[in-house]
């Protein structure tokens, strides 16, 4: 709960940043397009080989009242596999599959006419799936996951359409996967959180 205590704190002091620009480059509201590497970077997910994959997300933002402030919601889908063999020669699939929706809000700072430079951070409600499969057999689990992200962005303006590089961070709560003992006594998703990285592209366009 730390974790996402300090997030909280995060997002209050990105709602009440003052207005130092003035806006040069967004027109009141964008959508766009992400497609970015997926890390979950728990060890648990780390160790069976399975914390690095592909997430494709899109994302819509609104202008507040305020100059510069923006309130968005972003949704998408990560997905993630790998095979290991544990310390017995026992090999066995891991499959995850990621589904969030995060609501943020956003400050834009203008650092030329064409080129933005974003920061913020939001709250999320995350599903988790994960499958594990072995010499014919098969586990499966999933859980709902509350968490908070804090992401930055650089966007370069085309006429009303945009393109750039992203990187967000996301926390969530601990979770306790499969109530099972996986693979003759390996259990490898005990107080399992789905913490991840993002790095990627993206395009869209303001209207």
């Amino acid at each position: 709960m730390k974790k996402l205590a300090s997030l909280s704190i995060l997002v209050c002091l990105v709602c009440t940043s003052p207005h130092v620009l003035a806006q040069t480059c967004s027109l009141g509201a964008d959508i766009d397009l992400k497609v970015d590497y997926f890390r979950l970077s728990d060890s648990n997910f780390r160790h069976t080989a399975d914390g690095d994959g592909v997430y494709v997300g899109l994302s819509m933002y609104k202008q507040l009242f305020v100059p510069n402030l923006y309130f968005g919601m972003e949704a998408g889908w990560a997905g993630a596999s790998g095979t290991v063999t544990n310390r017995g020669g026992f090999s066995f699939d891991n499959d995850v599959n990621y589904v969030l929706v995060e609501f943020n809000t956003k400050y834009v700072i203008p650092i030329s006419r064409c080129f933005n430079f974003d920061f913020g951070a939001g709250i999320s409600a995350n599903y988790l799936d994960v499958t594990v499969n072995s010499y014919g057999r098969s586990w499966d689990d999933s859980k709902w996951l509350f968490g908070g992200q804090f992401f930055a962005e650089a966007n370069y303006k085309i006429k009303n359409f945009f393109t750039g590089i992203d990187v967000k961070y996301q926390l969530t709560e601990d979770t306790h996967l499969f109530g099972e003992t996986l693979l003759f006594g390996n259990h490898p998703y005990s107080g399992t959180s789905a913490d991840n990285l993002r790095v990627g592209a993206h395009a869209g366009f303001y209207f």
